[in-house]
C-alpha cells in the first residue's frame, strides 16, 4: 500500500502542475470572458467551485518552476513553501532543500536564511466573559494587560492598590 501512496502521491502532484498551466492560460488568454464577468467568477462557479488559494497557488507554482515534470517527486505542499522566495540564484538549493527535508525543517531553513519571518510565539489570551450583573468584561487581571512603558515601581505600585480593593485595606 505504501508504493501505491508513493504513486498517488505522484499523480497529485502532477494533476496540480497540469490544473495551474490551465488555470494560467485561461486567466492570460482571457478565456474566463467566456459568460463570466471575472476570472474569479469563472474559478469559483459551483461548477468548478475552486478556492482561490488553490488557483493561485498552481498558478504560482508552473510560472515559478516552468520544468515542473522533474519535481513531481516534491509535494506541492513544500513546492508552496518555497515558491516565493525562489530566483534563479537559489532555485537548485531551495529544490533541493525541499526535496530532503521534512517541513518542518524545510520552515526553520527559510526562516534561517532570512526568507521567511520566524512566526511569533503565540501569546496567551485569557477567557474572557461578560459579568452576568453589569455586561463589562470579567477573565482579564492586571498582571495580564500590556505594561510597556511602565516603570517596574508604576506596576508594583498598582498591584498594591489593585490587592488593597481586592483584598481589604486602606488605599
Amino acid at each position: 500500500m505504501r508504493e501505491e501512496l508513493k504513486i498517488i502521491k505522484l499523480v497529485a502532484t502532477e494533476h496540480f502542475f497540469r490544473t495551474g498551466e490551465i488555470l494560467k492560460e485561461i486567466r492570460d488568454d482571457g478565456l474566463w470572458r467566456a459568460g463570466w464577468d471575472s476570472f474569479e467568477s469563472w474559478y469559483a462557479d459551483p461548477e468548478l467551485g475552486m478556492k482561490v488559494s488553490t488557483v493561485y497557488h498552481a498558478i504560482k507554482l508552473v510560472e515559478t518552476f516552468p520544468k515542473w515534470r522533474e519535481l513531481v517527486d516534491i509535494p506541492v505542499s513544500k513546492l508552496i513553501m518555497i515558491a516565493p522566495h525562489t530566483t534563479d540564484k537559489n532555485r537548485t538549493d531551495l529544490i533541493v532543500a525541499a526535496r530532503t527535508l521534512g517541513r518542518g525543517d524545510l520552515r526553520h531553513e527559510l526562516i534561517t536564511h532570512g526568507l521567511e519571518p520566524e512566526k511569533q510565539t503565540k501569546v496567551y489570551v485569557p477567557k474572557t466573559y461578560p459579568c452576568k450583573d453589569c455586561g463589562g468584561l470579567k477573565g482579564v487581571r492586571f498582571d495580564g494587560l500590556c505594561h510597556c512603558g511602565w516603570t517596574k515601581e508604576q506596576i508594583e505600585y498598582i498591584g498594591k492598590i489593585i490587592d488593597r480593593i481586592e483584598f481589604g485595606g486602606d488605599i
